[in-house]
């Protein structure tokens, strides 16, 4: 029985790691690996590195190179950009394009050549004497973007957080009108839903913590290769449409008790779900604890989904 559950999260994790394989298929000159370096001897030459949790070392000569949690040392010619989140840059030779740098540290090295833009955020750069950035060199810090950020972007004469405001809002009652909407249609398969999530909340919880480790990842890899995209739009859908439905299922069972604390002896299950759902939207607005709220929330929401099959289930 233990195996029907991995159904979901198999089925994803395959295509996640396929994926990978696709794209160097596709492309002679690409390599995309996750949590596995990549190194790049002299001789090489590669159109594209990406790396995912990955540390890439090159000592060729690539066109573009992206790591995400990685570090990146150019040993050797880079003919187009480089690009590095959360992680360090060390470049000892040529980048003929930009080098983009978010989070960590960058490192110029006495022979170090910047042909493009430099662009930092929040990085501490080291410069040592010799190394050259003949494009513009741009530095954001990270407490200066958030302590000016309603100042410096906006939109119409409306700052950019009064926007961000206003679509949190706006995201919150699209959320619950959907969560409402998904207990509206579907009574029933809510209704066996939540026998599972009453009765397995652990393995909901492990199998939603596993697909939102992976959503990121695995939304990367489909958006960098060209037949990912179309799957990335259904890939998306899909995951939506387990957080709403786990997220319905969480509503219906806060609801019940609220509804059976204040005394309610009624049979209503509409009006237990609206409960669940009011109640669930006020905690989410709470600052920080909220977020943490939501997060766990939509983590075990997607782990009911899949343990429930949306309600589909048999045993």
């Amino acid at each position: 029985m233990f195996r029907k559950y991995l159904i979901f999260p198999v089925l994803i994790i395959l295509v996640f790691f396929a994926l990978p394989s696709a794209s160097l298929a596709a492309s002679d000159g690409a390599i995309v690996k996750v949590g596995q370096d990549i190194y790049v001897q002299p001789e090489e030459n590669y159109d594209a590195l990406v790396g995912i949790g990955s540390d890439i070392k090159v000592d060729g000569t690539a066109n573009t190179v992206v790591s995400i949690g990685g570090n990146i040392e150019v040993n050797g010619d880079i003919q187009d950009a480089v690009v590095t989140i959360g992680g360090d840059a060390v470049v000892n030779k040529a980048i003929y394009g930009d080098l983009v740098v978010v989070g960590g540290s960058a490192l110029l090295a006495k022979e170090a050549v910047i042909h493009g833009d430099l662009v930092m955020v929040g990085v501490k750069l080291t410069k040592e004497p010799g190394a050259q950035i003949k494009g513009a060199q741009t530095e954001i810090s990270i407490s200066d973007f958030f302590v000016n950020f309603p100042e410096k972007f906006a939109f119409f004469g409306i700052s950019l957080a009064t926007v961000f405001f206003a679509f949190a809002i706006f995201g919150t009652m699209l959320m619950a009108l959907l969560v409402l909407l998904i207990g509206l249609l579907f009574p029933q398969g809510l209704e066996k839903s939540k026998i599972y999530a009453l009765a397995e909340p652990g393995k909901a919880f492990l199998f939603g913590l596993l697909l939102t480790i992976f959503f990121l990842p695995i939304s990367f890899v489909l958006l960098i290769t060209i037949i990912g995209i179309p799957l990335l739009l259904l890939f998306w859908l899909a995951f939506g449409v387990l957080v709403i439905w786990g997220l319905a299922v969480i509503a219906e069972i806060i609801g019940e008790k609220v509804t059976s604390l204040v005394g309610y002896k009624g049979n209503s299950e509409i009006l237990k779900l609206i409960a669940g759902i009011l109640l669930l939207v006020l905690v989410i607005q709470i600052p920080i604890i909220g977020w943490i709220i939501l997060f766990f929330a939509k983590v075990m929401a997607i782990g009911i989904a899949v343990i429930s099959h949306l309600g589909f289930r048999k045993e």
